[in-house]
C-alpha cells in the first residue's frame, strides 16, 4: 500500500457562482466519487503504491451559519473507504474565539462532528494569541481533542504556556 494524504477544503467555496455543482453537498459527493475512481484506476493499473486520499471539510470562521451543513455532508460521506470524509476543520481565522454568537454555532457543529466519530481540528494561534491556543481543545469544542499545534503557524506566546509554565517562543516541530 502506498501513502496517505488528505483533500482539505471548504465545500461552499467550490460551489460558488459559476460552478457546475449546485451546493456544498454536491461538491463533497463529486470529490468523493473522483477520489474513489482515481484510486480504483491506480489499483487496476498495478499501482499498489497508490496514495489513499481522504477528505477533511472546512467550516469557515466568519460563516458559522454554514458549519452545520458542512458537518451533515461530513456525516453522510464519512467512513473508511477511498475518498471518505474523516474530519472537519474550523479554519480561516479566529473570530470564533471573540464572538459568542459565532462561537456557539461553530461549537454546536464541532460537537456534532465529534459525536459522529469524525476528527475535529480548530485552528488557533495563527492570528490570535495564546488564549486561543488554550481554548481550542477545550470541552466547548471537542472534549477529547488532542492539541497538535503546528509550530509554523504559532505566534509568540506572551502569557503562560499551555501547561501553566512560563511563556516562551514557539520554536520547533515538537512545540
Amino acid at each position: 500500500m502506498g501513502g496517505r494524504s488528505e483533500a482539505r477544503y471548504a465545500p461552499h467555496f467550490l460551489a460558488l457562482q459559476g460552478s457546475s455543482l449546485p451546493d456544498a453537498r454536491a461538491v463533497v459527493a463529486t470529490v468523493a466519487a473522483e477520489l474513489r475512481a482515481c484510486h480504483a484506476e491506480a489499483r487496476e493499473q498495478g499501482g499498489g503504491g497508490a496514495v489513499l486520499v481522504k477528505q477533511i471539510l472546512c467550516c469557515v470562521n466568519l460563516s458559522p451559519e454554514l458549519s452545520a451543513e458542512v458537518v451533515r455532508a461530513a456525516e453522510e460521506f464519512g467512513g473508511a473507504g477511498d475518498g471518505a470524509v474523516v474530519g472537519v476543520d474550523l479554519a480561516c481565522g479566529e473570530h470564533h474565539f471573540e464572538n459568542a454568537a459565532v462561537f456557539a454555532e461553530h461549537r454546536a457543529a464541532m460537537r456534532r462532528a465529534r459525536d459522529a466519530g469524525l476528527g475535529v481540528t480548530v485552528h488557533a494561534g495563527e492570528s490570535g494569541g495564546a488564549a486561543n491556543v488554550r481554548a481550542a481543545p477545550a470541552p466547548a469544542f471537542a472534549p477529547h481533542a488532542a492539541l497538535r499545534p503546528r509550530s509554523r503557524a504559532l505566534r509568540v506566546f506572551s502569557g503562560p504556556r499551555l501547561d501553566g509554565g512560563a511563556g516562551r517562543k514557539a520554536g520547533g516541530p515538537d512545540d
